[in-house]
């Protein structure tokens, strides 16, 4: 009697609090499913996805598995001025036995090897990678917040990413194709595949 009243408390519990208690710095037994968002809006922004993709395919335990359309859109300034470039943007999908800790650090490593340099929280760019999910982490981090905070309002993450996996469920348990049911951007335009 007391197991079956452990396991129906143990199977009430929300799918986010079940997912809370993998640590983000502990490399993964078997290879995850990882979604990353790039853009840019410098240095020829369509050749910098591209060459990000590139390197991001050449690193050990990673392997790029999908890669959605480019889209172009607005630039998002922390003023809400108009006084930047539009943005190209697209999601992958990576494979990885890297932890999400290391993952962030090999973006970094991209970002500056393709000439980022952080300034401004919102300010043109070369090249931004953002890691958007990673499966059974919820967390909120100043260093690493996971899944991202901005996915929910961002048509330029939700449509390229319903393009390779409408169905996929965020760490917290909502559906990319939910979240882009929901969303209230509208300016964006597809161009090619990445």
């Amino acid at each position: 009697m007391q197991q079956q009243e452990h396991n129906a408390v143990s199977s009430s519990r929300s799918a986010s609090e079940a997912q809370t208690h993998v640590c983000p710095s502990k490399r993964p037994s078997q290879a995850q499913t990882v979604y990353l968002g790039l853009g840019a809006n410098l240095a020829e922004p369509i050749e910098q996805l591209r060459s990000a993709v590139q390197w991001l395919s050449r690193q050990p335990l990673l392997k790029v598995i999908n890669t959605s359309s480019i889209y172009s859109n607005p630039a998002v300034t922390l003023d809400g001025s108009d006084s930047q470039d539009e943005y190209f943007n697209a999601v992958i999908a990576v494979q990885t036995l890297l932890s999400a800790d290391e993952l962030l650090a090999l973006i970094m490593q991209c970002e500056a090897e393709h000439g980022r340099v952080r300034s401004t929280r919102w300010a043109a760019r070369e090249l931004d990678i953002d890691l958007l999910d990673y499966p059974q982490i919820v967390q909120l981090d100043p260093k690493l917040t996971l899944p991202h905070p901005e996915i929910a309002r961002r048509l330029f993450v939700l449509q390229p990413w319903a393009d390779i996996d409408p169905e996929h469920r965020l760490a917290t348990g909502q559906r990319i194709k939910d979240l882009l049911d929901a969303c209230d951007e509208h300016e964006m335009c597809q161009l090619e595949k990445l």
